[in-house]
């Protein structure tokens, strides 16, 4: 359709499929390999054509991600700054994310392992190149089924994401990265201290929770609430909340959303390798 807005002279817009504070993600037609991709722009925080630090960093951070080839990590096919904007061509996933699943019920215990296994290993393999997701939450997960039948689970949206060599301060001016993730920050986001891989274990940890119980690990009725909790760590153990479940389950997710990073696993591989033994 002619009529349809054009990106970079190759990817037509068909619809939009979500928004957000950060930005907004549409399905668009690839006109050149003739398949459907995702693209996703975010609104930036300054001028990105006034800006050329900012444009070369996410130059940077969107061929790093390219390079991650992993089946749990959503694909990165192409990058690009335009008069609106910096925008990113990823793969089109048709599938549900992990909010839309756990609303009709927690999943059974096979069902969790093989989720949070392919989840860790997404982390994996993003930790392994230098990158935190840091917005690690139930609607940046993505379930889709495979042609075997067999079911996959995609991260996505690293628009948060920094490539670090080691830890580095946070930055919530405009609070806008708060309101959608209180559920799922680490306390150090919200203390502003150094993030690394256990701020996303930290996530993990509360994603798990919410896979196994259906309750988010923390809970408020307004945001100062969810944040007062988060701070003092009022968290309900698991075991409480589902006992049926093993007591080594519970004590593998507890451990993984443990206020202090030190008390954490301290990397995606140990816990993968700690699943194995507590599921």
């Amino acid at each position: 359709n002619p009529q349809n807005p054009m990106i970079a002279d190759r990817y037509e817009i068909r619809e939009a499929i979500g928004s957000g504070g950060a930005g907004a993600v549409f399905q668009a037609w690839d006109t050149q390999l003739q398949r459907f991709v995702a693209v996703k722009r975010w609104n930036a925080p300054e001028p990105m054509l006034d800006d050329p630090e900012g444009t070369e960093r996410l130059w940077r951070e969107a061929m790093t991600l390219a390079a991650i080839q992993h089946p749990n990590i959503l694909t990165i096919h192409d990058f690009g700054v335009d008069d609106e904007g910096p925008y990113v061509i990823t793969e089109f996933v048709d599938g549900e994310t992990l909010d839309r699943v756990i609303a009709r019920g927690p999943l059974d215990r096979e069902a969790f392992a093989e989720a949070a296994q392919q989840v860790l290993e997404g982390l994996i393999a993003a930790h392994q190149a230098g990158l935190i997701h840091r917005d690690l939450k139930p609607q940046n997960i993505m379930r889709t089924r495979l042609a075997s039948g067999a079911w996959q689970y995609k991260i996505l949206d690293f628009g948060l994401a920094r490539f670090v060599s080691q830890p580095t301060v946070q930055s919530l001016e405009g609070h806008t990265g708060i309101y959608g993730s209180i559920l799922y920050i680490a306390p150090e986001q919200l203390r502003h201290q150094p993030l690394d891989a256990r701020t996303d274990i930290y996530a993990f940890g509360c994603l798990c929770y919410y896979m196994l119980s259906g309750h988010h690990a923390i809970d408020g009725e307004t945001i100062p609430d969810l944040i007062t909790r988060n701070l003092e760590h009022q968290v309900t153990p698991l075991s409480d909340v589902q006992p049926g479940l093993p007591a080594d389950l519970c004590a593998w997710v507890m451990k993984a959303l443990a206020f202090d990073p030190a008390e954490r696993f301290p990397s995606a591989a140990a816990a993968l390798a700690a699943l194995d033994e507590a599921k």
